[in-house]
């Protein structure tokens, strides 16, 4: 046995068993090698604890992807989306103008951009207007050129192209003879373009309509 600290008191380290004075009994007073190698040891299965449970944890997160219904993802976003649409109708029928006389349940609400021979926008901002939900595209064709101070040259001679009215997302030219209420591709709060560009917007036209839509309607 090893004697340290010259002291007739003595004691023994129970984990490395070397004889040290009462002042250096505890492990760490005399380095104890043995407490050393338990600490370190102690580390080791702690690290090897965690690394165990984190894989559970990854292992269990892959299965609960796994068995997830395909598509939830899909349906989610979908939630989220008509969540969103919600919102802008709700803003929209805020700040629509139109007829008073309508009655609310026979409200369609629209929101109106207005675009150059180019098809660029002329407004940055959407107009929120409302209509009766039995007038043609025609009648809101109408109402529409007079409300942006345009001349429908439709049914006359002139040296202008013709006023059109195009769905915002899609660019497609709306039938004049359809009611908003029949027509699948229009919904309360859809966007419109009326314009006299003769071709099919371009998609950075089609995405600047949808920009101009998500702007606080006037």
């Amino acid at each position: 046995m090893v004697e340290l600290g010259g002291s007739a008191a003595s004691v023994t380290c129970p984990l490395c068993s070397i004889v040290t004075c009462v002042s250096h009994r505890a492990p760490s007073d005399h380095m104890c090698e043995a407490d050393a190698a338990a600490r370190a040891k102690a580390v080791k299965t702690a690290t090897k604890h965690q690394t165990t449970m984190q894989a559970a944890v990854d292992r269990a997160e892959a299965r609960a992807a796994a068995s997830r219904p395909s598509g939830t993802d899909s349906k989610m976003s979908e939630k989220r989306k008509r969540r969103k649409q919600q919102a802008a109708l709700l803003r929209l029928k805020m700040s629509a103008k139109g007829d008073a006389k309508i009655p609310a349940a026979n409200r369609f609400y629209l929101a109106a951009l207005f675009a150059a021979d180019d098809g660029a926008l002329r407004t940055e901002k959407a107009s929120a207007l409302f209509f009766r939900r039995d007038m043609t595209i025609g009648h809101i064709l109408d109402a529409l050129a007079a409300h942006f101070g345009e001349t429908r040259l439709n049914n006359q001679g002139g040296s202008q192209a013709p006023l059109r009215l195009l769905g915002a997302d899609t660019g497609v030219e709306l039938p004049t003879s359809a009611k908003l209420e029949r027509l699948d591709s229009l919904t309360d709060g859809s966007g419109v373009v009326l314009t006299r560009f003769s071709e099919h917007p371009t998609s950075a036209q089609l995405a600047a309509y949808g920009a101009a839509l998500l702007q606080p309607s006037v």
